[in-house]
């Protein structure tokens, strides 16, 4: 085999050159790659710090919103409760009010009387100061007379005193001013006893007063009581009205009712007697009533019912009641089975009808036939 030659130098430097400068440039590449990739991964830190940030901003917020929450229904409750308090402080301040009125017009009413009773008192006083006067002058003048009138009996005693003193027994004039005395002292005790009955008819009168103002209070609670008590049997009276007119409409509408029921009943009733008989004998065909509460039924007929018995083979303990026993017997449950039957009657009469339409005229005509 020929020996290969050599690359030229020149090729090989100029190949070496290009590989070289393609791995700079993807070395190049790599660095630019990977510093792109780093600032993003910055970024998206940043990103995430941010929104931490945000989130605990929110967080933060969130709990001060919920404490301003817990503070405005707090201070809600505090307010509902003040609400409650000044309304009841309005109540009590009203009954307080309504009370003042009440003894003002009490106190005005004995301020009157008191002042009546003084200006009485006051013209009492007046009529007796000037009584007083009259009678200081009356004494005046009765002392003046008198005097005028005793001088003539006191001079003629000094004369006697003078001319016959020896005549004169001193015991007499002791018992004479013993006399004096006692009537001194019994004056006396008379006047004390009569200052005390004074004292005890003051006493006595200001009771009397106290006891009328008692029983004027007294009289005003019961005549405010009786306006209450009246206005209560207004209400009562009102109510009683109110029952009394829908009692009678009641009664009304369930004489109605009952009336419009017995219409009902008798128009089934005729309606049963028709379709259930033939001609114009009352004896039940083929169609029958059954009730299921036999209890109730023996309990209002007992011996009275016509044609009742057990339906044997049942099982269900029914009783079968005709016409005549429920002539006696007034259950909504008879009413409907006599409507089922009068249904089932009038439901076979339009099928019979409905067939002899279909039928030719000859059939018809031998059905008839053969039917008289």
């Amino acid at each position: 085999m020929p020996a290969k030659e050599p690359f030229p130098e020149s090729t090989l430097t100029a190949s070496d050159s290009k590989k070289n400068q393609m791995d700079d440039d993807d070395d190049s590449g790599k660095e630019e790659d990977n510093i792109n990739s780093f600032s993003a991964s910055t970024k998206l830190l940043e990103k995430r710090k941010e929104m931490m940030d945000v989130q605990g901003l929110l967080e933060q917020k969130r709990n001060e919103y919920s404490t301003r929450m817990d503070l405005i229904k707090k201070k809600e409750k505090h307010l509902l409760t003040k609400k409650q308090e000044l309304t009841e402080n309005v109540k009590e301040l009203d009954k307080f009010i309504g009370d003042n009125i009440i003894k003002k017009k009490r106190a005005d009413q004995k301020k009157d009387m008191e002042q009546s009773e003084r200006l009485k008192s006051e013209k009492t006083i007046l009529e007796c100061r000037n009584q007083i006067k009259e009678l200081e002058k009356e004494k005046e003048r009765k002392e003046h007379q008198l005097n005028t009138n005793y001088i003539k009996y006191q001079q003629f005693l000094q004369k006697v005193v003078q001319f016959r003193g020896e005549d004169i027994n001193p015991e007499d004039v002791e018992k004479v001013i013993d006399r004096y005395m006692t009537l001194k002292e019994k004056n006396e005790e008379l006047s004390n006893e009569k200052s005390k009955f004074s004292l005890k008819l003051a006493r006595e009168k200001n009771k009397l007063m106290e006891e009328k103002e008692a029983m004027k209070n007294k009289k005003v609670k019961l005549n405010h009581m009786i306006s209450k008590l009246g206005k209560q049997l207004e209400m009562l009276v009102d109510e009683r009205n109110k029952l009394d007119s829908h009692f009678d409409l009641k009664s009304s509408t369930a004489t109605r009712d009952k009336r419009q029921f017995g219409q009902i009943e008798m128009a089934i009733n005729n309606l049963y007697n028709r379709v259930t008989t033939t001609g114009g004998s009352r004896i039940p065909r083929h169609c029958k009533i059954t009730v299921t509460n036999t209890q109730a039924l023996n309990e209002m007929y007992g011996s009275n019912v016509i044609m009742t018995k057990l339906l044997t083979g049942s099982g269900n303990g029914a009783a079968e009641v005709t016409i005549e026993s429920y002539k006696r017997f007034n259950n909504m449950e008879v009413l409907m089975k006599m409507m089922k039957v009068i249904g089932d009657c009038l439901s076979d009469y339009s099928l019979l009808v409905d067939h002899l339409r279909k039928m030719p005229e000859k059939e018809r005509e031998a059905h008839k036939k053969q039917k008289t």
